[in-house]
Formats: C-alpha cells, sequence, structure tokens
C-alpha cells in the first residue's frame, strides 16, 4: 500500500490533525471537523489512519543494524522525579564521540525518536532519547495516550531529569566531554531551556520567539535591509560607516527589548530566556540574550517579509489564480510552495568544499569557494517542467531547495510558511480587489544572497 504524502491531502484538514496531535482537540472532535472531507467511499476513521504516523514506513536505521549497539538505560535524578529511562545508541567501533540528547515531542519516547537515536549513532555520535514519561510508566505504546500522560507530569521536574540525563551522556567514557541536543515541538522547547542552563553546552535547536510591537517594525525592516547590504553586498566605505551605525543601533534596539521583558515578561520566547536566566549571568547574561534577539529578528523577518512580497508579486501577475484565491477554490499551500520555487528570498549562498569533487565535469579543489545559486537550481528544467511557469500543485513542488538542504536546511521553514500562508489568506479576505500598480519598477536590495523587494506598490 502507498502512503500518502502531507502535499496530497486538504491543508485544513492537516492542520485539524494538527491541533489533534498537539492535545488542543480531543478524537471526538478531530471526527466532526474531519467528516466534510470524508467523501468518495473514503470514511473519517480511513482519514485518521492515513494521517497517523506510521513509525515502521519512517524508520531508517534498523534496530539490529551492525554499524551501531543500542540499549535501554536508567539515568538517576535525585533533583527531578528520581530517575528517568532512555534509549542509548552509539557507533559499534569503540571509540569516543560528541554526544548527542534526543528530546521527544509532547508523546514520550516513540518509535519514530528511537530511530532518529539510531540515526546519529551511524553518523557517529553517542545519542541517548530520555522518556520524560518515565515517572509515569513510559511512553504506552501510541501516541495518543502518550499524550494524555504528558499532562500529568511535573513539568519543572522533567526538565530536571532532560538535565540529568545530558549530563549522564557526556560523562560516559564514550564521550569527548562536548555534546548538544536537539528536540522536536515540545523538545525544541527543552533545547532553548538547557542552551540557557547549560553554558557548557555546544549546540542547541531554537524555536523563534515572539515578535516586536507593531511601531518597531519600519525601524526593524530598514534595520534588517541595511544588515543584508552590510554584509552581502558591496556598500562604498562612507556607506559602510552608515550601515555600521545602523547596526548598533539595531543591536541596542536587541538590548532594551530584552531589558524590557526583564521589567515586564510577556507570554514569548525572550521573556521564557530571562526568566530561566533567574538574575544569574552565569546562565546568561542578558547581552546574550539581547544578541539571540538581534540575530533571530534578522533571521526571522527579513527571509519571511520577502519570501510573502516576491509570492504577492508573483500571483497578482496572474489575475486568474488571484481570483481562485479570494473565492476558496484554490487551497493556499501549493501557492506557497510555488512561490517559494519560484522566487526564493535567499537565492544564493557561500560555502566552501571539505574535499575536492566534480560537478557536472568541472573539478572543484578542497577549500575552493563556491556560491551556490538555489534559485538557478529551483528552475532546473531537468527537475521542474517549465519552470519559469508559476504552477501551484506541482507533484515535486516540495523538491526546491528556498530552505537549503539536508545539515543547513533552515530551522524555521515551517513558520516561515505558515506565516506567508496566513499573509496570503488575511490579504485575500480583505482586499479581494488587490492589484499591482502598473508601470512600476521593482527596486532590489543589491546583494549577492536576498532576493528583497525594497518596495511593492499596490492598488485597491
Amino acid at each position: 500500500m502507498e502512503r500518502k504524502q502531507a502535499s496530497e491531502f486538504p491543508q485544513e484538514l492537516l492542520d485539524i490533525f494538527d491541533l489533534y496531535v498537539h492535545g488542543d482537540i480531543d478524537r471526538r472532535a478531530f471526527f466532526d471537523r474531519a467528516g466534510k472531507f470524508a467523501v468518495g467511499g473514503v470514511t473519517v476513521a480511513g482519514l485518521f489512519e492515513a494521517l497517523r504516523p506510521n513509525y515502521a514506513w519512517a524508520q531508517q536505521v534498523a534496530k539490529d543494524d551492525k554499524r551501531i549497539q543500542t540499549e535501554y538505560a536508567t539515568v538517576q535524578s535525585p533533583q527531578g522525579n528520581g530517575s528517568i529511562r532512555g534509549y542509548l545508541a552509539k557507533p559499534a567501533a569503540a571509540g569516543k564521540y560528541p554526544a548527542v540528547l534526543v528530546v521527544h515531542e509532547n508523546r514520550g519516547l516513540n518509535p519514530y525518536i528511537e530511530d532518529v537515536a539510531r540515526r546519529l549513532a551511524t553518523s557517529n555520535f553517542l545519542a541517548f532519547a530520555p522518556d520524560g514519561l518515565t515517572s509515569v510508566g513510559g511512553y504506552p505504546g501510541n501516541d495518543e495516550q502518550g499524550g494524555q500522560l504528558f499532562g500529568k507530569v511535573d513539568r519543572e521536574k522533567m526538565t530536571l531529569d532532560f538535565i540529568a540525563a545530558i549530563n549522564w551522556l557526556k560523562a560516559r567514557p564514550e564521550s569527548t566531554g562536548r555534546f548538544g541536543i536537539v528536540g522536536f515541538c515540545f523538545g525544541g522547547g527543552i533545547s532553548n531551556t538547557l542552551a540557557v542552563r547549560m553554558p557548557d553546552l555546544g549546540a542547541a535547536v531554537p524555536f523563534y520567539g515572539g515578535a516586536p510591537a507593531a511601531e518597531d517594525v519600519p525601524k526593524v525592516k530598514h534595520w534588517a535591509s541595511s544588515r543584508v547590504v552590510m554584509t552581502w553586498g558591496r556598500p562604498t566605505d562612507g556607506e559602510q560607516i552608515q550601515l555600521a551605525g545602523e547596526a548598533v543601533e539595531y543591536y541596542r534596539y536587541a538590548i532594551d527589548l530584552v531589558q524590557r521583558k526583564a521589567q515586564a515578561p510577556l507570554d514569548d520566547y525572550l521573556s521564557d530566556l530571562v526568566r530561566l536566566r533567574d538574575g544569574d549571568d552565569g546562565k546568561a547574561t542578558l547581552h546574550e540574550i539581547g544578541a539571540i534577539a538581534f540575530n533571530l529578528l534578522f533571521a526571522g523577518h527579513e527571509t519571511t517579509s520577502s519570501a510573502a512580497a516576491n509570492l504577492f508579486k508573483a500571483v497578482l501577475t496572474r489575475r486568474d489564480l488571484w481570483d481562485a484565491i479570494c473565492r476558496g477554490t484554490q487551497p493556499l499551500a501549493p501557492v506557497v510552495e510555488e512561490g517559494l520555487r519560484f522566487d526564493p528570498p535567499v537565492q544564493a549562498w557561500r560555502r566552501q568544499t571539505k574535499e575536492a569533487v566534480e560537478l557536472d565535469g568541472v573539478q572543484v579543489p578542497a577549500g575552493a569557494r563556491l556560491l551556490l545559486m538555489f534559485a538557478a537550481a529551483n528552475r532546473d528544467p531537468a527537475q521542474f517542467p517549465e519552470p519559469d511557469d508559476f504552477v501551484p500543485g506541482r507533484r515535486n513542488a516540495m523538491q526546491h531547495v528556498a530552505f537549503g538542504t539536508g545539515a543547513h536546511f533552515c530551522l524555521g521553514a515551517p513558520l516561515a510558511r505558515l506565516e506567508v500562508e496566513a499573509m496570503l489568506e488575511s490579504v485575500a479576505r480583505h482586499l479581494p480587489g488587490l492589484t499591482l500598480v502598473a508601470d512600476q519598477d521593482y527596486p532590489y536590495t543589491p546583494n549577492t544572497s536576498f532576493r528583497a523587494l525594497r518596495k511593492l506598490m499596490v492598488a485597491w
């Protein structure tokens, strides 16, 4: 039986299932809301089973893979829930390896997380995936019951269990002492927490936080554009001085933002970092949290705003497509995906080869500096037929490289997609008569990497 891909389901159905998965609605509510998609002989129960993860199909490394060794281990956690059990995976060859803690979603140590640990072991990491549900009997065998048990565990004690686990892992004789953490959904929050509490943590997976105040958006946009020119453009000596001054203003804004969060915390990422710091500079200084804000405000803003502007430019030049979006007959997710392929916000990036390689008959030596043209790859006719046509719903649309690929894949990709789709839906609903101003120029910020419109004039 061939398993469908997510892109083959209606986005609204995926959104309903996402609410169920994260505990916002129960199973009965999912069945009620999903009923309208049960057509053509397909039942709601069949849709539910098709959407549920099949861990056997997702497995990439077999449990008995000869390249690795695995076992279950219990770690003592006297400050947490007493102990935490987990899945240890390591290379079969004797030696010392960097350690990685793998933290699950809000359902416990399921087979997928164990497989992630095995994947890391095949890449020469010492991986440990602890089960945050240990204190309530452990992962029960299915995600639905795991989600129910998750709410019964003291969150702070569970966090202390994960800290005990990573301390145990990095102290093992197979460990080099260097360690990091990768977390999924809830586990991403644990990654952020440990990044603040453990200053010797080598690497963690961050998620984006709260947005700046609405009145600050024009300033942030200007500063972000200036940073693009300063880093990826060719400014004159005089322009460099001006851009450096604006970068300082940008950083001071980030520091001030963190200090305001310290005085009046809100329900957002920066406030959480300030709370976890708890006044202790040994965990993180306010300037260090400010540096995180400085980088996230740029990375999470410049790319997404450019992706949205490029998409609106492409869609509004195709009136039939815009009208279909406004009528609700054109699903939005395929439009967003095609927009990312057609005109990505980051069109090129710098890389350096680690070893000599031959690419399409060209010898590239080790240490060569390359400029990878993502936008050109996204218009490769061998990969995308009629690449210069805007075609929502391409079967291979997800194969574009707008977010990079492999180890360098953008962690904010799901959030960026969600934000651009929300913008598209809101504008189409409120401004169906929107048009591009005729005969306008399309000025872009001059640089090597970002496809950033300086302005896009519209009328309604």
